[in-house]
């Protein structure tokens, strides 16, 4: 009888359980942005984000570059742009044009900034050189 009892309120509970849990999509995402000339000078900056049905969960900021003339400087989460519902990435690419020896610029070096905003719904948003 004990038994009997015991699993009736085991099924009770999960029957109440899988009633009110609630479910929710999680995936991850991706947007990659490039700039230049492949092989000659190009910088790629790329975003991965995660999310579930409500918010973005996690994201990561990632640069990668081929050729003599681009450095990629970095990338920086911008927390006064990023939220619950969106994350937002700038990422520094230096293009020179000459050469840049023992720390002094020989023609032209330029920094372009740019921006990249994951948001929840999957989709990004992209504002170059800002």
């Amino acid at each position: 009888m004990k038994n009997r009892s015991f699993i009736l309120a085991v099924l009770t509970l999960l029957v109440t359980l899988t009633i009110f849990t609630s479910t929710v999509s999680a995936a991850t995402y991706q947007a990659t942005g490039t700039r230049g000339v492949k092989f000659l000078a190009w910088s790629e900056s790329k975003l991965l984000w995660s999310t579930n049905s409500t918010r973005v969960t996690a994201s990561d900021a990632y640069q990668d570059h081929s050729g003599l003339f681009v450095r990629n400087r970095g990338t920086t989460k911008v927390s006064s742009l990023s939220s619950s519902t969106q994350h937002a990435w700038h990422y520094k690419n230096e293009f020179l044009a000459g050469a840049k020896i023992g720390g002094q610029t020989l023609g032209f070096a330029r920094t372009f900034t740019d921006r990249i905003i994951g948001k929840r719904n999957g989709k990004a948003t992209f504002q170059w050189d800002i």
